[in-house]
């Protein structure tokens, strides 16, 4: 076994019982890959939400590595409390993407309206002196929103209602134009006196 830690280049030279060495030996190359980070893509919601203190949310992430991902896990923050990891999957072999799922019940976490809590997704796997590598993915919020809050369609403005705060809309703008020009005609006589 040869340890493979830079690229190169090997020749393979036979020699029988006389002495005589193969005219063209078959040459080999071995190209040293580095160890890449996971990579973590999340898929749902993929946004800042805003959510009620009941509802659930369903968390969908991508997980991928060269090797293979030892750990993955999602990391949620409260208001003033310490941040709570959920183990998510553990020993996933390398080359291929890992669809992670996870249903964040709020409820469980007993979050109050106007809270602001935090989320990410991390993965662990070995560097090349064997040693656990963590990477992070993007951080997303969700902001709880009072449970009775209601939402009503406005009702829309009529034609003539919109053509009035069109009209109460220039007076406002002409009557401004003209106060600045006063304003800078007198700035003139100060300037002109002085």
């Amino acid at each position: 076994i040869i340890p493979l830690e830079e690229s190169c280049r090997y020749e393979l030279v036979l020699t029988d019982e006389d002495g005589r060495q193969n005219k063209l030996p078959p040459r080999f190359t071995l190209t040293s890959l580095p160890n890449q980070p996971p990579a973590i893509k999340i898929l749902s919601p993929g946004r800042d939400l805003e959510a009620s203190a009941l509802e659930e949310v369903n968390i969908a992430t991508q997980v991928w590595d060269d090797f293979s991902v030892v750990r993955t896990g999602l990391t949620i923050n409260r208001p003033n409390q310490v941040p709570d990891e959920i183990l998510l999957g553990e020993s996933m072999p390398g080359n291929l993407e890992h669809l992670v799922t996870h249903l964040l019940a709020l409820e469980q976490w007993n979050v109050q309206p106007d809270d602001l809590v935090s989320y990410h997704v991390w993965a662990e796997d070995l560097d090349q002196q064997g040693q656990q590598r963590r990477v992070y993915s993007d951080l997303f919020f969700l902001e709880i929103r009072p449970f009775d809050q209601i939402f009503r369609q406005g009702q829309q403005p009529t034609a003539g209602q919109m053509a009035q705060q069109q009209q109460q809309q220039m007076q406002g703008q002409q009557s401004n134009e003209g106060q600045q020009a006063q304003e800078m005609a007198e700035q003139q006589k100060q300037i002109i006196s002085a």
